[in-house]
């Protein structure tokens, strides 16, 4: 497998499972949040964002996680695994709520440089926490579709249900 997508729910955990399995098989990371995301929270214009994943994803090694559907003509055709995180929803909804305070306390950058502040994380619709609430299920469903189906047929699928099972593994 040299061509791995990371797919789940929002604040599943898939860029750090992305990032450790990247280090272990000494292939790129790539980060599609990074590539989406521009300066102040503004997407990129949609054709910068899919010609710079173009780009990267044309390498012949990597890892990337992400659910952009506009980048599904790209990703699919080229991967030769993806592999699922599909946990449970109280865990996602507790990883994405502490993975939110910890970067509203240490100021932490993501994406690009962008910076969460209280106000975006608990009382805008733009808050990751309410998105991952909101897409949860929708995306669940998705998954669950696309899994034995065509669109998923030329790549190994590992369908990873708890933290646990990533972690086995990954060491495996």
């Amino acid at each position: 497998m040299q061509r791995i997508s990371i797919v789940g729910s929002t604040g599943a955990g898939k860029s750090t499972f992305a990032k450790q399995l990247a280090q272990q098989l000494g292939y790129p990371y790539i980060a599609l949040d990074d590539l989406f995301w521009g300066a102040n929270w503004t997407p990129r214009p949609k054709d910068i964002f899919i010609a710079d994943a173009d780009r990267v994803l044309s390498h012949p090694t990597w890892v990337c996680d992400g659910n952009y559907s506009q980048l599904k003509h790209i990703i699919w055709p080229r991967m030769e695994a993806v592999i699922w995180l599909d946990y449970a929803f109280p865990l996602v909804m507790w990883r994405v709520t502490q993975r939110t305070l910890t970067n509203l306390i240490h100021h932490k950058a993501i994406f690009n440089g962008n910076h969460d502040s209280w106000r975006r994380a608990f009382l805008s619709k733009d808050s990751v926490i309410w998105y991952s609430l909101t897409s949860f299920h929708r995306r669940r469903r998705k998954y669950r579709t696309l899994w034995g189906s065509p669109a998923f047929s030329q790549a190994t699928r590992v369908w990873l249900r708890t933290p646990q099972e990533a972690e086995r593994w990954l060491n495996g």
